[in-house]
């Protein structure tokens, strides 16, 4: 049971880590990718760490899935997807965000980062919940990029933040990572 649940979260990340990649190259992405442009991020860059956005409205991703019961309760699982308060139904977890994908040491996307768009919206960031796959105390942003210059040079350098960590990688220095908050 535990190992099916854990293939329906991983699932459900892919399946949002393409939504958020393809939103931020459709027409709705354009305030994601200028804020992009703005921060000195490559194309490059963009396609190495995997970068997307979540679009504005409440049900983005949500309208992306099956409308059946099994797609909603693996999205709730991976903490895509959370229950409407009032009344049924569903609504995005990620609304209007830059994100950054979350992966573990073997490249498989187990959470997510979003930053705002809108300097209006809150908070600032907002990360995936802990789930079956995702616990922010032991994972690294950037380790499944960093590992061979890790290994080739003997040390990791340890900051905090994605666009610190994409930086540091643009600028050549790929043994870097990155904490997730303060949960190190």
């Amino acid at each position: 049971r535990q190992r099916e649940q854990r293939d329906l979260v991983r699932r459900a990340n892919d399946r949002a880590l393409d939504f958020f990649k393809q939103t931020l190259a459709s027409s709705t992405g354009a305030q994601a990718r200028a804020m992009i442009q703005s921060r000195g991020i490559s194309d490059e860059m963009v396609e190495s760490f995997q970068i997307g956005c979540a679009p504005e409205g409440w049900d983005g991703l949500l309208r992306s899935l099956p409308d059946n019961a099994k797609a909603h309760a693996a999205f709730m699982g991976a903490g895509l997807l959370k229950e409407r308060s009032e009344g049924n139904g569903f609504y995005d977890s990620f609304r209007n965000r830059l994100i950054f994908p979350i992966f573990n040491q073997a490249g498989q996307a187990v959470g997510f980062g979003g930053r705002i768009i809108d300097p209006a919206d809150e908070p600032k960031y907002l990360n995936s919940p802990e789930t079956e796959l995702f616990q922010k105390g032991r994972t690294l942003y950037g380790l499944h990029l960093a590992r061979k210059s890790i290994g080739d040079t003997g040390r990791a350098i340890v900051t905090e933040g994605y666009t610190d960590v994409i930086a540091c990688h643009q600028a050549g220095h790929c043994n870097v990572v990155g904490t997730l908050g303060t949960a190190l």
